[in-house]
């Protein structure tokens, strides 16, 4: 950037950011001559007219042309950084913000420490317009205003500041202690009980770990007993130990104890399309029997759902219009490239570029590779080259421009 007294020298206005639609000239006017050109809308007039005189109808006078230049310098608050890694990573020319940029923050080097610098505060900082401020982790507030101790309280679990400094939780009318859990009051709904144990709220009629009681764990196998069969597992039962259950997904369905739960209604796949979810609940013929996880239940269906597109793709159904994971065929995925997002519409995978990148080599493998926010071969757009030789750079998606010497006409 040039130095304030080359500035001076050049009474060079504020810069000022415009996109060139081509390969940019020196300047935008026909400067060679003094004059507008009729294409720049200049109308062939001079491009410094002199001012108005007093008796001039100011709705007939329009504003003088504006000579604009090719810039090389970096325009405030944008710099050209050394990147960190590779020595192959080279920055591109006005790549960083020193406004928000916590590894160079109002200057290039600056960096803004992170937690580690501030062990036991819960204090981070941010860059922001160039200074790095300080700023609490998430979930965590300053509550007493004293910065020795930093930011001292866990909004997400202290019931005295719940969410908000000063927010205290109720004391439950269901018994137990105030509680805080991630930034909510909450209390023990019937039939939970709270147990201090625990620090949980736990419904003791069926809790194998506070059977009854908080604290009472039922054994595995109890005193005397001999091992549950296949399948089953002593479990709490209406507050007692020692009952067999059916494991998850298994069921008696021939009540027979002695073989254990013998059936397979929604323990794995591939499911029994004669007990399809329950017991005696079968399948028609034909039909498979799936887990559906848009029905919000935890057992299986029979089939998919009727009159839709869906297909049958393993153990579960999918629209292969739309199915991002089925697009077009079962188990055919979407991926997104570099840069990229990905959708399914009418079985076809379609790909964007996410804003501010570009696929300029027209090669699906690699993405969008270009960011077109910084590279001065594709300054917005893939093909829009900067003047690179002369230095100018790409900013925020514009080949940088300046206002040429208020006055002076520089030679082509």
């Amino acid at each position: 950037m040039p130095k304030p007294s080359e500035l001076q020298a050049r009474r060079v206005v504020p810069w000022i950011l415009v996109l060139l639609t081509a390969a940019p000239a020196a300047c935008t006017a026909d400067i060679s001559a003094g004059r507008a050109s009729a294409a720049d809308g200049g109308g062939g007039g001079d491009l410094f007219a002199p001012p108005p005189t007093a008796d001039a109808g100011m709705a007939d006078q329009e504003a003088p042309a504006v000579a604009m230049c090719v810039a090389t310098g970096c325009p405030h608050p944008y710099a050209t950084c050394e990147q960190p890694g590779s020595s192959f990573n080279i920055p591109y020319r006005c790549e960083t913000d020193l406004f928000n940029d916590n590894n160079n923050c109002g200057a290039c080097g600056t960096v803004c420490p992170d937690g580690r610098a501030f062990p036991g505060l819960n204090v981070l900082t941010q860059c922001v317009e160039g200074a790095c401020v300080r700023q609490c982790a998430g979930g965590y507030q300053d509550c007493n205003g004293l910065a020795e101790d930093g930011c001292e309280v866990n909004t997400y679990g202290d019931p005295d500041h719940c969410g908000l400094c000063g927010q205290a939780c109720p004391q439950p009318s269901g018994g137990g202690p105030r509680s805080c859990v991630e930034g909510k009051c909450v209390g023990c709904a019937q039939p939970n009980t709270w147990c201090d144990a625990t620090q949980s709220c736990v419904d003791l009629s069926s809790d194998s770990q506070n059977c009854g009681a908080c604290g009472n764990q039922c054994p595995w196998l109890p005193s005397g007993a001999e091992a549950p069969p296949e399948h089953m597992r002593y479990a709490c039962v209406q507050g007692e130990c020692g009952h067999l259950v059916c494991e998850q997904g298994w069921s008696d369905c021939n009540e027979d104890e002695s073989d254990g739960c013998e059936t397979n209604t929604h323990g794995y796949f591939p499911y029994d399309t004669k007990n399809c979810g329950a017991c005696g609940k079968a399948c028609a013929p034909g039909q498979a029997c799936i887990y559906r996880w848009e029905l919000g239940s935890d057992r299986p269906v029979c089939g998919c759902e009727p009159n839709t597109n869906e297909t049958l793709c393993g153990d579960y159904c999918s629209d292969l219009l739309s199915d991002i994971a089925n697009c077009g065929a079962c188990r055919a995925p979407c991926y997104p490239g570099q840069h990229q997002t990905s959708a399914c519409s009418k079985g076809i995978c379609e790909r964007e570029c996410m804003p501010g990148w570009g696929d300029c080599d027209g090669d699906p493998s690699n993405g969008c590779e270009m960011n077109l926010l910084v590279d001065g071969r594709h300054c917005g757009s893939c093909g829009a080259q900067c003047d690179t030789q002369a230095g100018q750079p790409c900013v925020d998606g514009r080949c940088l421009m300046v206002e040429c010497d208020a006055g002076v006409v520089p030679a082509k």
